[in-house]
Order: C-alpha cells, then structure tokens, then sequence
C-alpha cells in the first residue's frame, strides 16, 4: 500500500467550515447516489458532512497514515452511516472488487476541494474532480 505523508495543516480548520461545505455540497449532493469513492479523505469531515446514508456504499480512500487512523476511528465509533468503509491508500491500492472502474457511482476527490493536490502516485499531479462512472 502507498503512503503518501499529508503536509497541510488545514484540515481542523476546514472541518469547521459549515458555510464552505453547505456551498460546494449544494453542487455534489445531486451526483452522490449509488457507490461513491472518495479520493482524499483525509480525517473525513466532508465524508460526514456530503454522506447521509442514503448511498449504496461509500468508500473512503486515504494514503496519510495519520489521516487514515482518525479517519478509521470515527469508522470505529459509528460517527458515519454504516455504508461507509476505508482503505488506507491511492486508487491503484483498492481491491479487484473495489475497483471503481465497476461501480455505478461517483467519484469525489475531495483532496482538491481542500486544497489538496491528489494524483494517482505522488499526491503533487493535477487535480480530479467529481466525474459520475458510467
């Protein structure tokens, strides 16, 4: 498995931004049905904030190995709708049934929308955006 070590320092503080997220939720929440992906998890705020449990499955991907533990934590404690997983890693580290390239869903990459560069190998490639599978 690939761990790529978060730099940033702004993830508590994103947490806290309600109006951010009631923004760009605004524009995803019509796209998050079925499977979603999340690239970029980070210590899942907006997983929390953008999954209400109404998904098929929602799996969170995260390369941070301290990002991954809080996020695995909150798994831990039920502070997601139990459709939520997580794998610690980038995309090309997801199971053959994990593959998305299967899945009837969407992917999110919410590294980006933090202010997060995420690639599929080093975290520093261009950015991905939300894109519904088809």
């Amino acid at each position: 498995m690939a761990e790529i070590p978060y730099i940033g320092n702004e993830l508590e503080l994103f947490m806290h931004a309600r109006n951010w997220k009631n923004y760009f939720g605004s524009f995803l929440r019509g796209y998050l049905k079925g499977k979603v992906l999340e690239v970029g998890a980070g210590i899942g705020s907006t997983t929390g904030f953008l999954c209400d449990g109404t998904q098929e499955k929602w799996l969170c991907l995260e390369p941070d190995p301290t990002l991954y533990a809080e996020l695995a934590k909150k798994l831990a404690d039920g502070s997601f709708p139990s459709c939520c997983s997580a794998i610690k890693g980038i995309t090309r580290d997801l199971p053959k049934e994990e593959k998305y390239k299967g899945w009837r869903g969407t992917g999110l990459c919410t590294g980006t929308i933090g202010g997060r560069r995420v690639s599929d190998r080093t975290g520093t490639g261009p950015p991905v955006f939300i894109q519904p599978f088809r």
